[in-house]
């Protein structure tokens, strides 16, 4: 269920899609015989449909594209010079080789869940992924990815993470975001995760996984974020690693919001940081019920 929260715009922000223009608006509409491109596609250098997989390739600034319809065997991909936005519109792709949305550009990605559309997204047990390039999870991103909206969104992730840029994840409020993964981590962010607010649910099973794993700090002010991790813990080499709700190589800091954190596996996690947890605000239930056989399980 959405929650009741306010999200004023500061102007200037670049987490606010709001102070960009989109001038030019491209629909891809899916189905069981593929995929249509229409809208503003001239503005676009290239545009390639291959069954359900579309490539777009841009140079243009202010570009929204709207995903709607259902694909089994389809991917929406992109090359951009500048920051862009993803509107989904009651879309579901699945993408058996790869990442179901894939920013291949270092600009911001602005995803908008519309008002009142479900939508989903998942990948398949192996990646077919060109040797130059990344492609880390069901949703991926080399830039910013930040959401926004009022829809709800399912991510199932069966071969890498969930939801994975190579910069930072931002949640806004009014999202209800749920993210299940098998075999990596939920959220997974080189320079950072905020939540500012809406609704985030994770589940991870795999072991070693983290709910949300941040390679530098995870800020909470807002919203509900409730994570569950039954994954044990894994042995790579030397190296030990548990499950954990939250896992941050900076600091975890929350001001307001609630996090409910459960991790059930073997030497399991709630929070682990690196460096300082601080709660000044919200409410934060960590609960672990795992056993201490190669890893100690600790609330925080």
């Amino acid at each position: 269920t959405p929650l009741s929260e306010s999200d004023p715009v500061t102007p200037g922000d670049n987490d606010f899609e709001e102070n960009t223009t989109w001038n030019y608006h491209v629909n891809i509409a899916f189905s069981a015989d593929g995929a249509t491109v229409t809208g503003d596609r001239s503005v676009l250098r290239q545009v390639t449909v291959e069954g359900g997989r579309v490539t777009v390739r841009s140079v243009a600034k202010g570009v929204e594209y709207t995903l709607s319809g259902t694909t089994d065997n389809g991917c929406f991909k992109v090359y951009s010079d500048s920051k862009f936005k993803i509107t989904l519109n009651g879309v579901s792709i699945h993408n058996p080789a790869g990442a179901a949305i894939n920013n291949q550009g270092g600009k911001s990605l602005y995803v908008a869940i519309a008002a009142g559309t479900e939508n989903r997204l998942s990948d398949g047990t192996e990646y077919a992924t060109p040797a130059t390039e990344d492609e880390k999870g069901t949703l991926f991103s080399e830039g910013q990815v930040i959401f926004s909206g009022s829809g709800t969104l399912m991510v199932d992730g069966s071969c890498k993470n969930g939801i994975c840029s190579d910069d930072y994840i931002v949640f806004r409020p009014g999202n209800v975001i749920n993210v299940t993964t098998a075999a990596g981590h939920g959220i997974k962010a080189n320079d950072g995760v905020t939540i500012r607010g809406g609704v985030l649910n994770v589940m991870t099973t795999a072991d070693g996984a983290k709910g949300i794993n941040s390679e530098a700090s995870v800020s909470v002010s807002g919203g509900r974020a409730t994570v569950i991790t039954s994954g044990n813990s894994l042995v790579e080499d030397t190296d030990t690693t548990s499950s954990a709700g939250i896992k941050c190589d900076s600091s975890f800091v929350q001001t307001a919001g609630t996090v409910l954190l459960k991790s059930t596996g073997e030497g399991g996690k709630g929070i682990n940081s690196d460096r300082h947890v601080a709660v000044s605000g919200g409410r934060l239930n960590v609960m672990v019920t795992g056993s201490k056989l190669l890893s100690s399980p600790k609330g925080i």
